[in-house]
């Protein structure tokens, strides 16, 4: 199979999603309902529908596609003689008469936790309180994460 060939079939794939998407989306626009006889307020909460409605959609196809993707992943792992990649290199790992799969693995780096730091500075003999002091000194806060959640208003 040449690439052209995989390109177009990926191509009439997406656009059969986006009109799937589409269709899903119309469903969901008819249920906005307004009490406003003001039209900026209706336009604005037409357009908050349609954001929700739109993730919504979105946050599905997320997750399932992403779960599909995770499994397919494994599904090559699992059908590999020798699944491990090589740090900093490209690996074949097998193919068929259409494709090839490989592994990149990009170049193994270093970590340092701050525990095996600690540790270590004590093992030098640096006094706990000054090492204390520096923990101290080089925390920063960080922003929690955030997680969108659009539900009905009706169970």
């Amino acid at each position: 199979m040449k690439a052209s060939e995989l390109a177009v079939i990926m191509a009439e794939l997406s656009n059969e999603i986006d009109i799937i998407v589409d269709v899903v989306l119309k469903k969901l626009e008819m249920y906005y309902e307004s009490d406003s006889t003001d039209n900026e307020a209706v336009t604005l909460g037409m357009d908050r529908h349609l954001s929700m409605a739109n993730y919504i959609v979105h946050s599905m196809l997320n997750s399932r596609f992403k779960k599909e993707f995770d499994t397919s992943k494994k599904e090559l792992d699992k059908l590999s003689d020798d699944p491990d990649g090589v740090a900093g290199q490209t690996k074949q790992i097998y193919s068929s008469n259409s494709f090839s799969f490989s592994k990149k693995q990009n170049k193994d780096g270093e970590t340092t936790l701050i525990v095996d730091l600690v540790t270590a500075l004590a093992r030098a003999g640096v006094d706990k309180d000054m090492v204390d002091a520096a923990l101290k000194a080089a925390k920063k806060p960080k922003r929690g994460n955030t997680y969108y959640q659009v539900t009905t208003l009706e169970e």
